[in-house]
C-alpha cells in the first residue's frame, strides 16, 4: 500500500474540513477499502514545549553529555 505527504493547497476540500483538518500537509494513505486522508503533523513540531517549566535546559542536557562522556574514560 502507498501513501503520500501533500501540502493542502494541492488538494481542493471544503472549508470546513480543511478548518477540522488544521494542519498544512495531509497524509494520503491506500487501504483495502480504498484512500485514508488523515492530518499530518510533523514530530518535531509536536514535541516543541514539551519540556517548557520543568527545569531541563539545552545547557543542563549538554552538561549531562559531558559528564557521561568523562565517566567512559
Amino acid at each position: 500500500m502507498q501513501q503520500m505527504i501533500v501540502d493542502m493547497e494541492s488538494i481542493k476540500l471544503p472549508v470546513d474540513l480543511r478548518e477540522k483538518i488544521g494542519t498544512d500537509q495531509v497524509l494520503i494513505r491506500e487501504t483495502d477499502e480504498g484512500f485514508l486522508l488523515a492530518p499530518f503533523h510533523k514530530q518535531v513540531v509536536k514535541a516543541r514545549g514539551m519540556l517548557k517549566g520543568s527545569g531541563f535546559s539545552t545547557e543542563r542536557f549538554f552538561e549531562q553529555k559531558r559528564a557521561d562522556k568523562e565517566m567512559e574514560v
